[in-house]
């Protein structure tokens, strides 16, 4: 049955207040399969968007005239912010093609540091205490990954896997250049050695024999 909000219409056919309870059948019976709304002569439907925590509206243009059928987009818009916290279905896509772009991004990020990962301990890595200091946990870290000082850089720091994990999935810029953190940053342990001179790790083209 459809939700007739036709009384909730002023005098120029626009939604005004919709009280909360009667938003709230609608993403309910949205989320069963898609709610059917009334405004006065004009019928829409609100449907889920992707997961459901999301809804857009649509109405058929057949039959109404220009003015009616811009009527009824402007009380879709208004319903789709009011049932989506301030967002349009539009801004709500757009996020959604944002958060998919960063997860297959962040999830390349996280299979290089897994793979770049390995056991401080065993490592016996040459460098003083301050170069095998993590710059985020402030400690020698026990499962460690080298990471690029900043994208252009050939000097290297030791993080603690977890703690770098932790950054990319919370989107955080690089601790100490504040870029982007990018998979071309993780460098792994047999392309990295101990500087004497500048007292850093460094990273070079190939693998080399020492740390």
């Amino acid at each position: 049955m459809p939700i007739n909000l036709t009384s909730y219409l002023n005098s120029a056919g626009l939604l005004e207040t919709v009280p909360e309870d009667v938003l709230f059948n609608i993403r309910e019976q949205s989320s069963a399969g898609g709610a059917q709304i009334q405004l006065g002569n004009v019928m829409v439907s609100i449907q889920p968007i992707s997961t459901g925590d999301y809804f857009t509206g649509r109405v058929s243009r057949e039959g109404l005239s220009e003015g009616a059928f811009y009527t009824a987009l402007s009380n879709v818009e208004y319903l789709e912010l009011e049932l989506n916290d301030g967002l349009s279905s539009r801004e709500v896509e757009m996020l959604e093609r944002l958060s998919t772009i960063f997860i297959n991004k962040s999830g390349s990020l996280l299979d290089k540091i897994e793979e770049c990962s390995f056991d401080v301990m065993h490592a016996a890595l040459r460098g003083t205490e301050e170069s095998r200091t993590c710059p985020v946990t402030l400690c020698e870290p026990e499962t460690g990954v080298f990471m690029k000082n900043a994208l252009s850089s050939d000097v290297c720091s030791l993080y603690e896997k977890e703690a770098l994990v932790q950054l990319v999935k919370t989107a955080s810029p690089h601790p100490l250049s504040r870029e982007n953190i990018d998979a071309s940053m993780i460098v792994s342990r047999e392309s990295c050695y101990f500087d004497n001179q500048s007292g850093n790790f460094k990273c070079v083209n190939g693998n080399v024999t020492y740390l």
